[in-house]
């Protein structure tokens, strides 16, 4: 990154902090998020928006790493808070990883007894079936430590969830605050603390369906990440690129 990547012609940086790194050491740099098909995505979703009233599904589709990248953990005890306290009626589904590799990654013995069955692991998919998941949930969730790779990165969880109309519940890593309005194609959960925690996963797990069914048609008109937005953008870049070298 320091001595060889500015040497290139051109880079594509995939959040604002490698843009920022890396456009003020070399020329050609362009700032793209994690792209998809749209279309392709909408040919997998399920027809139309119901308003129907049923338990809040959430999902979670992904890798949690070392325990370090994604704090399932963390949810997962802010979950079994919220239950208690609200009583909330809601379905997790985890996928990427089992039970015995979640307790064995985060060092613990279980789950909480109050949300044992409302927590469900199908351990590693096929992408299309994860996508289908992410789909026909409420809320994709993930909560991600503040750190160097965080920042640097982007999930491209959150990219596939808004991509398929489906809101997401997430703290503010790397640049999402460009992407992530409150109330509007999610929520953003504030975890400074447990309390923090609860209180701001709280809010969206007791909106009714009517809100949640707006939150997902919101979702549903965002094109952000569909690759048709930046052809362009693109084409100037490697325009620039083609002079370079000539």
């Amino acid at each position: 990154m320091e001595i060889i990547h500015p040497k290139l012609d051109g880079m594509i940086a995939i959040s604002k902090y490698l843009y920022d790194y890396y456009s003020s050491r070399m020329n050609n740099v362009i700032l793209i998020p994690p792209l998809v098909d749209k279309k392709q995505i909408e040919s997998t979703k399920k027809e139309g928006i119901t308003l129907k009233n049923k338990e809040i599904e959430l999902i979670y589709a992904g890798s949690v790493g070392t325990g370090k990248k994604d704090r399932l953990d963390k949810i997962i005890n802010s979950l079994s808070i919220i239950y208690n306290k609200y009583s909330v009626s809601f379905n997790f589904i985890v996928i990427g990883l089992t039970l015995d590799q979640y307790c064995k990654i985060y060092s613990i013995s279980g789950l909480p007894l109050n949300i044992i069955d409302r927590i469900i692991f199908k351990g590693r998919l096929s992408h299309d079936e994860a996508l289908q998941a992410v789909c026909n949930s409420d809320f994709e969730i993930f909560l991600r430590e503040k750190s160097l790779a965080n920042t640097a990165g982007f999930p491209t969880k959150f990219v596939e969830a808004i991509s398929c109309g489906i809101p997401v519940l997430t703290n503010l890593s790397t640049n999402l605050n460009i992407y992530l309005k409150n109330d509007y194609n999610g929520y953003i959960l504030d975890n400074s603390s447990v309390a923090c925690l609860v209180d701001s996963l709280a809010i969206p797990l007791t909106k009714d369906r009517y809100c949640i069914n707006i939150l997902k048609y919101n979702c549903d008109k965002c094109d952000f990440f569909d690759y048709r937005n930046y052809v362009e953008q693109f084409s100037l870049f490697l325009s620039s690129l083609e002079k370079r070298v000539k």
